[in-house]
């Protein structure tokens, strides 16, 4: 394993999606500007656009391997972390749609290098880059709700240096990046061994799985606004709901060799829909307990999917990175927009909170009509 490498794609991937993390915490604030129907379009815009393109951008990758995923960090950094300066709601939209891009970009290239630098080990490699990129998400909620407590908006400046302190350093480090021996197969090999149907079922499975994550983060500030908490305590909890699903995706790896995949899918799903009960019905203070284990339960089986879904696709690893990791995330960000209304429907986010749950019992009862 090239603990360097990894090192180094883990830490960029933490401050690309570190970014992503600043929407949930700023949306209460664009709630009250726009309205919840129309702030909820904020979040559905950088999952849109930092998550549909991903495919395409793998294919691209696959085919001239060119090192671009440097220039991410900065792109997110100069765009995501500055719209919120912007009066006019036109220039929120197109500054939130190149930052998603910028971080939609970086994710195809940098999971083959990751993937790459675990050598035989490269379920464990993947599954850390990707606790990687939820940890930084949940550090951009944290980073973001205390800049804004101490300083107000012009504090997230701050955080603007730290993306393109971050792209010098992947520039600086091309030749450790990119120095990574191709194993070559034989193209009618790669024919027989692409499994698109089997792969297909994985990223919907994938799709069901981090849309209840995102959608239950994703207004999570907006909730505990309503229960009177502030700027600091909506990100320390943001943080404590996305944290704990990195740490378990890791643990949860060697869950899925020893009892398989289809066990850890079904158990964590099932134990996510109880613990959301509890965090909507729970009086304070004891519902709060339930954040984070809410959070542990809905994504621990992310890693070991991705890792599972590359092995039906191996000849086109750039697409399936780029769509397992994109479109999923893509298509949870449109929901978000969808959420927005429903929230409306449903009479405040704790209603829209218990249909969600359709998600995570759907991705139980799809994993049983599975094979693995």
């Amino acid at each position: 394993m090239d603990k360097k490498r990894l090192t180094l794609i883990t830490l960029a991937h933490i401050v690309t999606d570190s970014y992503g993390g600043f929407i949930p915490i700023l949306l209460p604030l664009l709630t009250r500007e726009y309205g919840i129907q129309l702030a909820a379009s904020f979040p559905a815009l950088i999952g849109i656009f930092g998550n549909f393109p991903q495919p395409f951008i793998g294919h691209y990758y696959d085919r001239t391997k060119k090192y671009f995923l440097w220039i991410a960090p900065l792109g997110a950094a100069l765009f995501v972390g500055t719209f919120i300066y912007f009066d006019s709601y036109a220039l929120k939209v197109l500054f939130l749609i190149l930052g998603g891009f910028s971080i939609g970009a970086f994710h195809p290239e940098a999971t083959q290098i990751a993937r790459a630098s675990g050598g035989d080990r490269k379920e464990f490699a993947a599954s850390i880059f990707l606790a990687g990129g939820t940890t930084g998400f949940a550090i951009g909620a944290l980073v973001c709700g205390a800049l804004l407590h101490f300083f107000g908006k012009p504090g997230l400046f701050v955080w603007v240096f730290v993306g393109v302190a971050t792209s010098l350093l992947l520039l600086v480090n091309e030749k450790i990046m990119t120095g990574i021996p191709e194993k070559k197969t034989a193209a009618v090999e790669l024919k027989s061994l692409n499994k698109v149907p089997e792969f297909f079922s994985i990223l919907v499975l994938v799709t069901l799985v981090v849309s209840f994550q995102s959608l239950v983060n994703t207004f999570l500030p907006s909730f505990l606004s309503q229960r009177g908490f502030g700027e600091m305590a909506k990100g320390f909890y943001t943080f404590f709901f996305v944290v704990p699903g990195s740490l378990a995706g890791i643990i949860a790896g060697k869950f899925a060799k020893e009892r398989g995949l289809k066990t850890l899918v079904v158990t964590s799903q099932i134990l996510s829909i109880g613990s959301m009960l509890c965090f909507i019905y729970l009086p304070a203070p004891w519902y709060l307990v339930f954040i984070p284990l809410t959070g542990a339960f809905s994504l621990s089986s992310f890693p070991a999917l991705v890792s599972h879904s590359f092995k039906h696709l191996p000849g086109k690893a750039g697409v399936a990175g780029g769509a397992v990791i994109g479109l999923t995330w893509g298509v949870a960000g449109i929901l978000a927009q969808f959420a927005g209304f429903l929230a409306g429907l449903a009479g405040g986010i704790q209603g829209m909170y218990l249909w969600l749950l359709i998600l995570p019992a759907g991705a139980a009862l799809l994993t049983l009509l599975l094979k693995f």
